[in-house]
């Protein structure tokens, strides 16, 4: 928070509010419920915009504290339905087909029906909404007001989701020590109530905030830990959510032949279908650093064309961009790049942000330097100040690569360098029938 640091003027009586002194944040249960979603706004106090969202976050944080507070059975019906009107009221605030005013909208109608569990989804699906924005604040309140709720309800598999999230967004917000203790948190708790699925995931938000500490192989050893529990609990699911785990560790370490071995063992195995897409788009990439040009673009059209979620949607479509710039399609790159940019608007913006950065590739690639400065730069004001993330680092390294006029960046190989085994996923993966990738 901010604090006023007033300088008075000759009669004594005019404050100045132009100078403002950071102040230690208070403890959060000592504090005005809800507070710290304002911690956004610092270092743009005077963007009326952003204080105007922070306010609607705050207002519809306010009957989930009252459900917190004194349980679901314990508010009056008439009370809080009139608070729920009064918020979506507010709502009004922002654009009709505004994603923050729908992702908020939607959490009022859950809160309303008082179900726990519907409750708490909602509250971790603005949270995960704030988070992919860059409100690493507001994020971290609601995950923390759904734990809450999570343990006062008994839920313990939502209780375990959302300390795991908070791990998630301690390591986004740059807290690696936090981060790692709330994972190390999330495992404990998912074991100690049996919550197989859970757990597995704990343990990649701690092999995360291991390889944010600069301890790969800690993280892989823990990761392959987990995929030696999976195959003892004899559990397909679970050892297909070990390999996905191990398939992102290996494209953040920049090990493409992994990334396709580890997604392939994921891919039929796997329950959920955004799990699915995810690892398509990690091989999509890794395929296309390979030289396996057919493949990849495969991968990324089938989440194009199958994903539920639009941030995935959109970085596929980035993605297959890419590749068409990369074989010299010119036609199909311009036609790729124009379904990305319509398909921009309802991705978050860390998902805006990788599909720029794409973007900016591929009109590298075809020679459009004007296009690709201006892709690269909206990745950068997209990420903001905060945070050496590897977008930030590949979109400045492409960056200079442009202003520098050296030859377009690229790490895609010749496919005949490929190993065999990479190659074989390949084949199999463009003849594979589309419903034992994505189901719909």
């Amino acid at each position: 928070m901010w604090g006023i640091n007033p300088d008075f003027t000759g009669d004594g009586m005019t404050a100045r509010y132009d100078r403002l002194a950071p102040l230690e944040s208070p403890n959060r249960e000592h504090a005005f419920p809800g507070w710290s979603v304002f911690r956004d706004l610092e270092g743009i106090e005077r963007d009326a915009d952003a204080g105007r969202r922070a306010r609607l976050r705050f207002l519809a944080l306010r009957p989930a504290y009252r459900l917190v507070a004194r349980g679901f059975g314990g508010v009056p019906a008439d009370s809080f339905d009139r608070q729920i009107d009064r918020v979506r009221e507010e709502l009004g605030q922002l654009p009709s087909r505004d994603q923050e005013r729908s992702a908020l909208a939607a959490l009022l109608n859950e809160l309303r029906s008082r179900e726990p569990q519907q409750s708490i989804v909602a509250l971790l699906a603005v949270s995960e909404f704030c988070e992919a924005n860059g409100q690493f604040a507001a994020a971290e309140e609601y995950a923390r007001v759904s734990l809450d709720l999570a343990r006062r309800s008994r839920e313990f598999q939502l209780s375990n989701t959302a300390t795991r999230s908070l791990a998630r967004i301690a390591l986004a917000a740059g807290s690696l020590e936090l981060a790692g203790q709330r994972a190390q948190e999330a495992c404990d708790h998912a074991l100690a109530t049996d919550d197989r699925g859970e757990w597995i995931r704990s343990i990649g938000e701690l092999a995360a905030t291991y390889r944010g500490t600069g301890d790969p192989s800690l993280a892989r050893d823990a990761l392959l830990q987990a995929l030696k529990r999976a195959r003892e609990w004899g559990n397909d699911a679970l050892i297909g959510l070990a390999f996905a785990q191990l398939c992102r560790h290996s494209a953040e370490s920049g090990q493409a032949e992994a990334v396709v071995e580890y997604g392939w063992s994921s891919l039929r195995v796997l329950e959920r279908n955004e799990d699915r897409a995810q690892v398509l788009t990690l091989m999509g990439a890794a395929l296309n650093s390979l030289g396996l040009t057919r493949a990849a673009d495969r991968c990324y059209s089938l989440v194009t064309m199958r994903a539920n979620s639009p941030a995935l949607r959109v970085v596929g479509l980035a993605g297959g961009t890419l590749i068409a710039a990369e074989v010299g399609d010119r036609d199909r790159y311009r036609e790729r790049r124009t379904a990305t940019m319509r398909e921009l608007g309802p991705a978050h913006r860390a998902a805006r942000a990788a599909a720029h950065l794409e973007l900016g590739r591929a009109a590298f690639v075809v020679g459009d330097h004007d296009t690709a400065r201006e892709h690269l730069r909206e990745t950068l004001a997209l990420l903001g100040p905060h945070g050496a993330t590897p977008t930030r680092v590949r979109a400045e390294e492409v960056l200079r690569a442009l202003e520098q006029r050296t030859a377009p960046l690229s790490t895609q190989r010749s496919s005949d360098a490929a190993p065999d085994q990479a190659r074989r996923i390949a084949a199999e993966l463009e003849h594979l029938a589309d419903s034992l990738v994505i189901a719909e």
